[in-house]
């Protein structure tokens, strides 16, 4: 049932496939500060901020909209929390 809603697209792109974007964008981001370029770890911190809003905007039209729950967008909803929280903490703790 969300799948087929229309708040399942928008300008006729899925929002499966800027979720996919968005994915690939903070994995290559946590990737290239992994090795060596640092500057762009705060890069991931904004793209996992976004991310974890939009999630949590597409929560909410699930439950309160739309009235169902699609098993693959809650999954995805964790996992950009997941990366937001890594980053938080990542801020607060420094490896010595």
């Amino acid at each position: 049932m969300v799948l087929t809603s229309s708040y399942a697209e928008i300008a006729g792109v899925p929002l499966a496939a800027l979720g996919a974007a968005a994915y690939f964008v903070a994995f290559s981001l946590a990737l290239l500060a992994a090795f060596g370029n640092r500057s762009l770890w705060n890069l991931f911190g904004l793209q996992s901020i976004v991310m974890a809003v939009v999630s949590a905007f597409l929560i909410y039209l699930q439950a309160a909209v739309i009235g169902a729950f699609c098993q693959f967008c809650l999954i995805s909803a964790v996992i950009s929390f997941t990366l937001l929280v890594l980053y938080l903490v990542s801020r607060h703790t420094r490896l010595k």
